[in-house]
């Protein structure tokens, strides 16, 4: 009897996921604009990736089974901005995305989730469920030292919540109140409606321009305060861990030939209780909420029993793949 009940809960589980990839395809092609972008399953562990030469968007097969499916959405949302928004990669220089990478992705971070927000309203609370239990655990887990991290974790923060940790350095405080403004210029550069290449690449030179003139600059003296104390080393370290807690591995994208790689450390603090997925997961019309239906609100959202132990699997270059965010 305890074996003809485990294979129907395991039925059931596989069903609910079937319906849940199937989702996400659709949600991915709808909101990239691009009907032909394929969804598949890579090995458990591989982490999501974009691959924007093949037009295919590779997830962990393990987070279907496992992510509270709002907290699944919101990053198929965020993935699938991507793919439809970023194009910093395509003008600018090797050199200077490996100088500036970790900075840029917190800005563009920002920016591709207001733009799916004013797309497809529906999307928000998925983006901003996702955005509460990651940077949870990252709170669970201290501040990072470094005043790189402080400032890319406060400005997230600032974007996504409108605070900061109250532990901040005071002269990483003083960065972001300088930068301030510029962030929220950056943000603002929204392709016009319609989305058309031309506006997508305009609005993302904006950005950069930006964020190179007026942001970093102070950047740069954050650097320079970090490795003037010693810290150079563990700044880079702060920073990869970061990345990955938050799922985004910037450094993949310059890595992997043209993808842009979700990874990170989240995957106990994300799932249902008990690690398994809700069979009842999937609810009706996703799609629909996505473009602004009544759908989407945020169903079980608690964290995994480990919730926030000691960082999980935040390693030295994101080397170890998150187990999924």
């Amino acid at each position: 009897c305890a074996g003809r009940n485990g294979a129907s809960a395991a039925a059931r589980s596989e069903s609910a996921a079937a319906v849940l990839r199937g989702e996400r395809e659709r949600l991915v092609q709808i909101v990239a604009r691009k009907p032909r972008l394929a969804l598949r399953e890579g090995a458990p562990g591989c982490g999501w990736a974009f691959d924007w030469r093949r037009h295919r968007v590779t997830v962990d097969p393990t987070d279907v089974r496992t992510l509270a499916p709002d907290l699944c959405r919101g990053l198929t949302v965020h993935e699938a901005s991507h793919a439809a928004l970023t194009v910093v990669q395509d003008f600018l220089p090797r050199t200077t995305l490996c100088r500036y990478i970790h900075l840029i992705n917190a800005v563009e971070d920002l920016r591709i989730d207001a733009w799916s927000a004013s797309r497809f309203p529906g999307s928000a609370p998925w983006l901003m469920a996702h955005n509460a239990v990651a940077h949870g655990m990252i709170r669970e887990r201290g501040l990072p030292r470094s005043r790189q991290a402080q400032f890319l974790l406060g400005m997230r923060e600032r974007g996504a919540f409108g605070t900061t940790a109250a532990e901040t350095l005071p002269e990483v405080v003083t960065a972001l109140d300088a930068c301030q403004a510029a962030v929220d210029e950056a943000v603002a550069c929204q392709p016009p409606p319609g989305d058309t290449p031309a506006g997508i690449a305009t609005s993302q030179q904006r950005m950069w321009s930006i964020v190179r003139d007026r942001i970093v600059p102070t950047w740069t003296a954050l650097v320079k305060m970090d490795r003037a104390d010693g810290i150079g080393a563990l700044a880079r370290r702060e920073l990869e861990a970061f990345a990955t807690d938050i799922a985004d591995d910037p450094s993949a994208t310059l890595s992997r030939g043209g993808r842009h790689r979700h990874q990170g450390a989240a995957h106990r603090r994300l799932c249902l209780p008990g690690g398994a997925a809700d069979p009842r997961a999937p609810d009706p019309a996703p799609a629909a909420a996505a473009e602004g239906g009544p759908g989407g609100r945020i169903k079980r959202l608690q964290k995994g029993p480990q919730a926030g132990r000691g960082g999980g699997g935040a390693t030295q270059g994101g080397a170890r793949h998150h187990q999924r965010r």
